[in-house]
């Protein structure tokens, strides 16, 4: 189907087309009259006439060509520029419906076999621009400053030599003998390493640390071994959106209506509610591992049956499976196999979700029975304005087939991706509409 934009690439393209014939061809007449022929100097005359048309025939259809690609970019190019502008309007439409873009809490930035003895990274995260390096004493610090060199535990500023120890405090100014006032320290902030990853305490007040990591003892004792990795890029969403997808603790005003032939407004200072009901809709079916192709034609008849559940980690329950720490919450999904709605035996599996504060640091720890353990780290790191970047890496026992580690983790991956849709056109709700069953009150 011709379209305006069409027409009008092609209309231009001959007009220009034209223009330059017209002016190739009076450049060809000019040359001639000067007796110009280096073009073709070692050509008979007859053949020299015939190369010079057709040389300017293939001349004409390669520049045709050429314009109308050069066009067609330049009007794609209006449009991503058009598309994006669109994109960036709505992140911050969608941005200021929801709390800080960076809130308190512990998140990963670098690998630990990223980072040398010695070794000094930028990173841009959190609002910041951080400088991450590992001393002689293997301890770790970031900077708000530009990447320097690290001589011994202190790391050197490349503009003015001047040298910061692990804790922010400016120690020595080459140029100047006088004591160094407080105000020349640079920020430093709480890190610790967990698990192979390098991970900072951010807080907007610089207060220190409310909570802790939780060491997992099999990955620390070597029962569970390192069997991948995937940085899945940059998400647009808030980090909010992945915690809710358990639960969220919120106040609430309900209204119900017809309620004894009556309707009013009752307020719930504080409630707990799980998003459960998406769950079949968005997870229920067979995914291609690492993928977001459902599984073809199978899939009508195998599908998967979640029994999920929500602890937060004030509750008594908690100590089952981590900290009894506010700062925790803990999300249970026991799913199964269901061939034509019937339930395959053997193919049960648990998985327990723990959320360490804002869910910069999430990890699954899936129970397979008879066959072993896996422990999934899933990750997030605010990098600017509606902007996650999001990351995993895997342990398993040493005596579980890779075929099925690899099956279990894409398998997650693939039902968390997608979400991802959802997450990247939605904002932040104050009011919510309820239906009966639709969440768990807790």
């Amino acid at each position: 189907m011709l379209t305006f934009v069409t027409i009008a690439k092609v209309i231009l393209s001959v007009i220009i087309l034209s223009i330059v014939g017209v002016l190739s061809y009076k450049s060809v007449r000019i040359l001639e009259e000067l007796n110009y022929d280096a073009f073709w100097v070692s050509l008979p005359p007859l053949e020299a006439k015939q190369f010079g048309w057709i040389g300017q025939g293939l001349f004409f259809i390669i520049i045709g060509i050429f314009l109308h690609y050069s066009y067609s970019r330049v009007l794609e190019n209006r449009q991503i520029e058009k598309d994006e502008k669109g994109t960036l309007n709505r992140d911050e439409e969608r941005s200021i419906t929801y709390p800080s873009q960076y809130p308190n809490g512990w998140y990963f930035l670098v690998y630990s076999k990223d980072i040398k003895k010695g070794q000094v990274k930028n990173i841009t995260a959190l609002g910041q621009q951080l400088v991450v390096f590992r001393g002689e004493s293997v301890d770790y610090t970031w900077h708000t400053k530009k990447k320097g060199k690290v001589c011994g535990d202190l790391i050197e500023c490349p503009f003015h030599k001047w040298k910061f120890a692990l804790n922010g405090v400016c120690k020595d100014i080459p140029y100047s003998d006088k004591n160094i006032p407080t105000n020349a320290n640079a920020t430093a902030w709480p890190c610790a390493e967990y698990h192979d990853m390098v991970c900072i305490y951010y807080h907007s007040q610089r207060k220190p640390p409310c909570y802790t990591l939780p060491i997992q003892p099999d990955i620390a004792n070597n029962q569970l071994v390192y069997r991948g990795s995937m940085d899945a890029g940059i998400v647009r969403m808030h980090i909010q959106e992945f915690a809710e997808n358990a639960g969220l603790l919120l106040p609430f005003f309900f209204y119900f209506s017809d309620f004894f032939f009556a309707s009013f407004f009752v307020v719930v200072p504080m409630i707990h509610i799980a998003d459960w009901m998406h769950f079949d809709p968005v997870h229920g079916r067979m995914m291609i591992p690492f993928t977001r192709f459902e599984i073809p034609v199978i899939w009508r008849w195998l599908q998967i049956q979640h029994i999920p559940g929500t602890v937060l980690g004030k509750e008594p329950d908690a100590s089952k499976y981590g900290p009894t720490d506010p700062h925790f919450m803990y999300f249970l999904d026991e799913a199964q196999l269901k061939w034509k709605g019937k339930i395959i035996p053997n193919t049960k599996a648990m998985a327990v979700i723990t959320f360490c504060g804002p869910a910069g640091i999430c990890f699954f720890r899936f129970n397979i029975p008879e066959i072993g353990n896996i422990v999934l780290f899933h990750t997030h790191l605010p990098s600017g304005n509606m902007k996650l970047r999001v990351r995993f890496h895997w342990y398993a026992d040493r005596n579980m087939p890779r075929i099925l580690v690899w099956y279990v983790v894409g398998l997650w991956i693939s039902q968390w991706s997608n979400d991802i849709d959802i997450w990247e056109n939605k904002g932040n709700k104050i009011l919510f509409y309820f239906c009966h069953n639709l969440f768990e009150i807790m």
